[in-house]
């Protein structure tokens, strides 16, 4: 190797170097690219509730790491008051479309799904009467590059029965899905089960 490099002339190591540098940027350029134009989607099972003035907030899930602790009252309480939410972000460069989210039973477009009707817009930036939080969300909605919203799951109501029947068919994953496809899920069958401990109570 040492041999090589003394057998070379400066000139022809500047342009070896350059050659190689070339192509690391080519490489970087491709990438960066590809990163630019992929679409990335990502969610998260959220448990929301709401505050004595009716205002939704969203529950520390280490609230739930022991449900069978919780007091009866404050059970009670969250009995009447809990629901499940989907926070979804869009990680893209650019805006995309969910059209669809909800529950379903494992990865992929093609899985088994129960999908959320018209979900409330618990949390995300205003942008019109019809977009505004509060509001149930008409779907395909239109999600901006890096913004964050969380949807009230209504559909799904917070009755033991109902939480035991999505636990029997394994429809235990949070997912969204936009308008070209792209699908993302998150798996919530602890969280459902905790759920069920309370609404149990």
């Amino acid at each position: 190797m040492l041999s090589f490099l003394r057998s070379m002339s400066v000139a022809e190591m500047f342009t070896t170097l350059a050659a190689w540098l070339g192509l690391l940027l080519g490489l970087f350029n491709t990438w960066q690219a590809r990163k630019l134009s992929t679409v990335r989607i990502s969610v998260k099972m959220q448990v929301i509730t709401r505050d004595p003035a009716g205002d939704p907030c969203l529950l520390v899930p280490e609230m739930f790491s022991k449900p069978e602790i919780i007091p009866a009252e404050i059970a009670r309480y969250l009995k009447a008051q809990v629901g499940l939410a989907l926070q979804i972000i869009n990680e893209s460069m650019f805006p995309v479309y969910i059209s669809s989210c909800g529950l379903c039973q494992k990865e992929g477009p093609y899985a088994q799904r129960v999908a959320a009707v018209a979900p409330l817009l618990a949390f995300g930036a205003k942008r019109s009467k019809s977009f505004c939080p509060g509001t149930p969300i008409v779907l395909p909605f239109l999600l901006n590059s890096k913004e964050t919203v969380v949807l009230e799951l209504r559909d799904f109501e917070m009755r033991e029965d109902n939480l035991q029947q999505l636990l029997a068919i394994n429809c235990c994953r949070g997912y969204a899905q936009t308008a070209d496809g792209v699908f993302a899920t998150k798996n919530c069958r602890t969280l459902i089960e905790r759920l069920r401990t309370i609404v149990a109570k």
